[in-house]
């Protein structure tokens, strides 16, 4: 976070492997963290924050994405999982807007 305070024009909190724990709650956390610095919106479904930090990207916009690496198994919660890559996610908006 301290990177993001320091560089960052803004950030799209998310999820990131939550399991049991209240992903909302997490995100809370983190957001905290920025202690106002940039402005952010939490948006707690990665796909969406990942969709809406492309879309609302301007040309020459650097998007930065964190915290999954190559991991194709998401931890929803303490007994349901999904199967993401963030670098699919970009892909697929990439490919849906034409770019």
């Amino acid at each position: 976070m301290d990177y993001l305070k320091e560089y960052a024009d803004y950030a799209y909190i998310t999820s990131n492997d939550n399991a049991a724990e209240d992903p909302n709650a997490i995100a809370q956390e983190l957001k905290e963290y920025l202690g106002g610095k940039i402005p952010s919106t939490i948006i707690v479904d990665r796909v969406e924050a990942i969709k809406k930090a492309i879309i609302d990207s301007k040309e020459n916009d650097l998007i930065f994405i964190s915290g999954r690496g190559n991991r194709r198994v998401f931890c929803e919660s303490a007994n349901s999982i999904k199967l993401i890559k963030d670098r699919e996610i970009v892909e697929e908006v990439i490919y849906e807007l034409g770019w």
